[in-house]
Order: structure tokens, then C-alpha cells, then sequence
């Protein structure tokens, strides 16, 4: 059971000594006289408990507190004031360290009333712990997968090249036999439909272009299980209007044939 208990001075010039008291549950067995402005090492193990006083400090601080630190690991806690200034570091505190062993510094803060805060270095502690206690840090793990192989220079230049092979076709079909306009709905309603149509199948077969360059072939097939769908209500729809147009020159083709 690890207790760390430290004592701290801010003021230099009315700081007489630190005094070090190292603690194996509960009984003393070391002691040691540091003077202002020294840092002394010293090894903690999980039995064990230190204490470092400041003595010579005077007045009521209004601020005053210890920082334990090694990298990225840091404990901070109030100094204990009763009659002299003490940082006590029990387990509770060291808790989180008990996976991070190593030398930690020591440093105490202590501001008084109208004064600039002063931190001092007094201690580096080598903190041995032994135990398998869970901490309170959180360790990053990366988890690095390898790149997805790449085909060859050759295949990826076939693919591309076969991308825009359907608008190819369809502008080659479209020079061929021309464009026909005859049966276009001239109704509002159905016309907004059709022209839909015409824009939704164009954009459909740049989207195959698009996907041989920035889209993986799981999501261009969820994807198409939205674009299918609406490209057949748009195809109906337009056949729709294209019907009632055939349906209305008919009649009329019919009547000028009889006469």
C-alpha cells in the first residue's frame, strides 16, 4: 500500500528546510534533511509511504498544491496545511500509476496573497510499482491495415477507357438515327418528367466513369440499389407522357388518311 505524503515551499527566502519521512505500512524507517532549492531522488515502491514537509513557510497561501509528473502521466492534489505545508500522495492518488512505473517529478506550487505563483522542483521520485491495478489512463492503440492491392498500369488503363464506353454508344446511336422530338409531351407535367429522365440516364452513365475513379465496388452497388428504383419511376413516367402524345396524333393521322 503505497502513501506518498511531500511537503512544499514557495517563497525561497522563507524556506528553511524539506524534511522526507518514507513510511513502510506505517512505520518509519527512513528520514532525510534537504535544503531549499535541492532535489533529492528518491525510490517508492507500492508498501510504501513518503512524506516531505516544508518547514519555515509562514502566512495562509491561497493557493497551494503538488504536481506528479512523468510525460504525458500527471497527478495534482492540494498540500496539506495543517501547521506546516505537506503534499500527501496516498494510494488513492497513485492509483492510476500503478501500470506506469518509472522516475516522476515532484513539484509544489504556492501562491500567496497579492503575489506571483512559484513552482519548484523537489523531488524526483522513482515510483516501483508492481501491482496489475487497472489505471485511469487511457493507452492509444493503432491498428494499421495494410493497402489494398493495386492492378497493373495496363488493366487500370482498359478499365478507365471502358468506363465511357456506354455515353460513348449512346452519343454514336444518337448521331446515327437522330434525335426525335416528335412525340416530346407538351404538357408541363408530363414534359418535367421526361426531361428528368433524360438528365438522370445521362448522369447514370457518367456515374460509371465516376466510380472506376473514386467509388469501391460495395458502395457503388448500395448505391445502385437506390439509383435502379428511380430510374425506373422516371422511365415510367416518361412513357407515360410520350403515350398520351402517340395517343392524340393518332386520331388525327386517321383522319387525314380518310379524307
Amino acid at each position: 500500500m503505497l502513501a506518498l505524503t511531500l511537503a512544499a515551499f514557495v517563497r525561497a527566502a522563507e524556506i528553511s528546510a524539506i524534511k522526507f519521512i518514507k513510511y513502510d505500512d506505517n512505520v518509519e524507517n527512513m528520514t532525510l534533511d534537504a535544503k531549499p532549492n535541492q532535489v533529492v531522488s528518491l525510490d517508492l515502491t507500492e508498501n510504501q509511504t513518503l512524506i516531505a514537509k516544508l518547514e519555515g513557510l509562514k502566512g495562509e497561501a491561497k493557493h497551494a498544491f503538488y504536481v506528479l509528473e512523468q510525460g504525458t502521466y500527471s497527478i495534482v492534489e492540494n498540500l496539506q496545511s495543517k501547521g506546516t505545508y505537506a503534499a500527501k500522495l496516498n494510494p488513492r492518488a497513485l492509483a492510476g500509476l500503478y501500470k506506469h512505473p518509472g522516475e516522476y517529478s515532484l513539484k509544489v506550487s504556492i501562491t500567496y496573497e497579492g503575489e506571483k505563483p512559484i513552482m519548484t522542483e523537489i523531488a524526483k521520485i522513482n515510483f516501483i510499482a508492481n501491482g496489475e491495478v487497472i489505471d485511469n489512463f487511457t493507452d492509444v492503440e493503432w491498428d494499421f491495415q495494410k493497402p489494398h492491392e493495386q492492378p497493373g498500369a495496363f488493366l487500370v488503363f482498359v478499365f478507365e477507357v471502358a468506363s465511357f464506353v456506354p455515353i460513348f454508344i449512346l452519343l454514336v446511336l444518337l448521331l446515327i438515327n437522330g434525335c426525335n422530338f416528335g412525340y416530346f409531351p407538351r404538357n408541363f407535367f408530363d414534359a418535367i418528367f421526361s426531361i428528368t429522365f433524360v438528365v438522370a440516364f445521362g448522369g447514370f452513365l457518367y456515374y460509371f466513369i465516376y466510380f472506376w475513379k473514386h467509388i469501391h465496388f460495395e458502395e457503388m452497388l448500395k448505391q445502385l440499389c437506390v439509383i435502379f428504383p428511380a430510374l425506373l419511376i422516371l422511365l415510367r413516367l416518361a412513357l407515360i407522357g410520350r403515350a398520351k402524345m402517340v395517343a392524340r396524333d393518332v386520331p388525327a393521322e386517321e383522319k387525314v388518311k380518310t379524307e
